[in-house]
């Protein structure tokens, strides 16, 4: 459930379309990357940023004994603007078990706004996440 509260009117609105192809195309290049940082269970933990960026708050990294790594990522919509900014909504669940099996590490239904910021050489880069604590 995406919360009123904590969103923005803008913010939620960006829910109503998918995007268009194009959006959705340049979103998935960054879900990629979230998608390996979600599965790095060997990456020391101060190295994870220079790997990941922002993205980095995915990665469970070498240090929490993680053995094992579940994790699903959606896309749900995308939306890149003339004016330099990009919004992308991604739901997401994962677990980390450890040798026992046990869970280390969850979270389970998460939506999340990722902004996009493109630089002065037209790149795109995440420059917040939001989540609702």
């Amino acid at each position: 459930m995406v919360h009123p509260s904590f969103y923005t009117t803008g913010e939620i609105t960006k829910l109503a379309s998918i995007g268009s192809p194009e959006d959705r195309d340049r979103a998935r290049l960054f879900v990629a990357k979230a998608d390996k940082a979600f599965s790095d269970l060997t990456t020391p933990e101060k190295e994870l940023y220079d790997k990941y960026g922002l993205l980095s708050r995915y990665a469970p990294g070498g240090d929490i004994g993680g053995k094992s790594e579940t994790h699903s990522l959606k896309l749900w919509s995308a939306h890149f603007g003339d004016d330099s900014y990009g919004y992308v909504w991604i739901w997401y669940t994962n677990e980390v078990k450890d040798e026992k099996d046990e869970v280390i590490q969850g979270s389970y239904d998460i939506p999340s706004l990722w902004i996009f910021e493109k630089d002065e050489e037209g790149v795109w880069k995440i420059i917040d996440i939001k989540e609702h604590p």
